[in-house]
């Protein structure tokens, strides 16, 4: 009984901490998109990528850039538990 307990706590526990960690990620990919603004807006340095390249052709692009990049981090996923199970 106490085992049912301490396992569903434990959980509960990781799945607030993977709620939390979602919040801040969607923060701050929103925060670098109003910082490029405002650099593109109210400085004279160059942004480091230009908003409209996610703004052109009704957004088809950004689509693409979040597939590739989704599709990137699962690679680098895929890769890292390879060399994790190679060196066990």
């Amino acid at each position: 009984m106490w085992a049912d307990c301490v396992v569903s706590l434990v959980l509960l526990m990781l799945l607030v901490d993977i709620i939390a960690l979602l919040i801040i990620t969607i923060l701050m990919i929103a925060s670098c998109f109003f910082w490029e603004r405002h650099v593109i807006n109210n400085t004279s340095r160059p942004p480091l990528i230009r908003l409209k390249l996610f703004t052109r052709a009704s957004g088809r692009p950004a689509s693409v850039y979040a597939i590739g990049f989704i599709s990137w981090m699962g690679l680098c996923r895929e890769s890292h538990l390879v060399i994790i199970q190679m060196t066990d």
